[in-house]
């Protein structure tokens, strides 16, 4: 089984990690994809984005990382994945990737979404949660994993040497 984990990932925190890795236990092979968001603009650029993802995830092996400048629904035919995993922190999140989930089966019918439920130790957390303790130079340890913050300190903080 293919499992493709789509989003922004703006930046890569403890939450998008947990879930990546329960992906992992029920794959066969996991792909974090760097998705493009019309609605959004990136706080980090896309290449800084991609090494924090790429050094939280270098030892598990089935787990990729890729990015998508079109339609997830084009990248999941594309790839011959299985499933779309999106994660919950809240009923907001639901109702969002409820209606995501039924746009992308209307490009792509056999695009099934599975939802996983966050821990409770990391439904407080997110990107924008991340870019706001950054931006105020605060301790980013709760919420980015420890090899994403020994190897990109400075690009996570922005720093000026």
């Amino acid at each position: 089984m293919k499992i493709i984990y789509p989003g922004s990932f703006d930046p890569f925190t403890k939450a998008h990690l947990e879930l990546t890795l329960r992906a992992a236990q029920l794959a066969d092979e996991v792909v974090v994809l760097f998705a493009e968001n019309a609605n959004k603009e990136p706080y980090y650029p896309l290449a800084e984005r991609l090494a924090f993802a790429r050094t939280a995830l270098s030892n598990y092996d089935k787990i990729k990382v890729d990015t998508c400048p079109g339609l997830l629904a084009d990248y999941f035919r594309d790839s011959q994945a299985d499933a779309v995993l999106r994660g919950l922190r809240n009923t907001n999140d639901l109702l969002y990737e409820q209606s995501m989930a039924e746009v992308n089966r209307l490009l792509c019918p056999s695009l099934e979404t599975v939802l996983l439920l966050s821990r409770p130790e990391s439904s407080w957390m997110s990107s924008s949660l991340a870019r706001e303790l950054a931006e105020r130079q605060a301790d980013l340890s709760s919420i980015i994993p420890e090899r994403v913050l020994a190897a990109h300190r400075q690009e996570l903080y922005k720093l000026n040497n």
